[in-house]
């Protein structure tokens, strides 16, 4: 698409999370100019079951470890982590209480 479009893309959504980085499509989109832009940003938080190797993001000792360590939540220390890549993350929140 660079190579031929008049208009380059700004933005390119997709997976984020500390269990899918996508280190190598973050730094080319950073490289390219264009925001990379997290899809689940949090992973994927309270699901019951998930592919193998799979982990709840809130039950990672590490991140735990770091949450309790800044007195932050799991869900702020990945947020951060975002940021600090350069990463764009709109995470969802479905009940007004997660919005707060």
């Amino acid at each position: 698409m660079l190579t031929y479009a008049k208009i380059p893309p700004v933005v390119n959504q997709f997976e984020i999370n500390p269990q899918l980085t996508n280190t190598e499509l973050v730094k080319f989109c950073i490289a390219k100019n264009i925001r990379p832009t997290a899809y689940t940003p949090v992973g994927r938080v309270g699901w019951k079951e998930g592919p193998p190797g799979w982990e709840d993001p809130s039950k990672n000792e590490y991140l735990q470890g770091l949450a309790k360590k800044y007195n932050k939540s799991v869900v702020q220390i990945i947020l951060n982590w975002h940021i600090c890549r350069g990463v764009v993350a709109v995470p969802k929140a479905s009940s007004v209480a997660h919005q707060k």
